[in-house]
């Protein structure tokens, strides 16, 4: 539109003269909206800036939760594997001790 009031000082389709303060108006009232839609529009680009930060803020955090959860895992694993190994040797001991009891017990009806 303001292209349109700037071009022509009378109507291209009726030939009426176009008043020169209501072209002013218009073209004032037109070149405003259109400042107001370019500061939107870079308020807008700001946002979008912001959020796609965000966004790779928000990825960056979750691979290293996902490397701390895989070392986590790691960690849960080698604890139940010595565990399982504890519990083996708790066993070994046992019978050794119930070995060396059968052999005190041996001993003693062989006197």
């Amino acid at each position: 539109m303001v292209k349109f009031y700037c071009d022509n000082e009378t109507c291209p389709t009726c030939k009426s003269h176009i008043n020169e303060s209501f072209r002013g108006l218009e073209i004032d009232k037109h070149s405003n909206e259109i400042t107001k839609m370019d500061n939107g529009v870079v308020q807008l680009d700001n946002q979008v800036t912001v959020i796609v930060s965000d966004i790779f803020l928000y990825e960056s955090e979750l691979k290293v939760k996902r490397e701390l959860e895989h070392g986590v895992k790691s960690c849960t694993d080698v604890i139940r594997m010595l565990v399982q190994r504890n519990d083996l040797i708790k066993l070994d001991i046992a019978k050794d001790d119930n070995l060396s009891d059968q052999q005190k017990e041996k001993q003693k009806s062989n006197r």
